[in-house]
């Protein structure tokens, strides 16, 4: 709210406050998110790195229309946007951490198409029990 609003009637000023609560709550609702399982937290790697797993994970622990399990599909420029990162090539540097890592399956799907990355929990779960999970 601006200065200029202190000389509204009062019920307008509440009803503008009222609005624009109600947007803001619309907006952190629409968000994207990250699904950070406290597992992750146990694995050698960056803070950033463990919110690109973990927005990996967030498909990956979703349900398909067809009752399939959900893949993380996307260009690696909207996965950095998503996350808010400067460019895609923090977001791909990232991501090739985790798959030389072992903790993401990256598969081909072929040329001029955005690959397919899964978490594989259970090398990620060996890594987090060896370091005290």
């Amino acid at each position: 709210m601006q200065d200029n609003d202190a000389k509204l009637p009062p019920k307008l000023k509440k009803a503008m406050e009222e609005n624009e609560r109600r947007m803001l709550q619309q907006e952190a609702r629409q968000a994207h998110f990250s699904r950070v399982a406290l597992w992750m937290y146990w694995l050698p790697i960056s803070r950033r790195q463990r919110e690109v797993l973990g927005r990996i994970y967030s498909f990956q622990c979703t349900t398909n229309k067809d009752g399939s399990q959900g893949e993380f599909r996307m260009s690696l420029a909207s996965g950095a946007k998503e996350l808010r990162m400067y460019d895609r090539a923090e977001f791909k540097e990232d991501v090739n951490k985790l798959v030389k890592l072992g903790f993401v399956v990256k598969r081909s799907n072929g040329p001029r198409t955005p690959a397919t990355y899964l978490v594989d929990e259970v090398a990620c779960m060996r890594v987090a029990k060896e370091a005290g999970y």
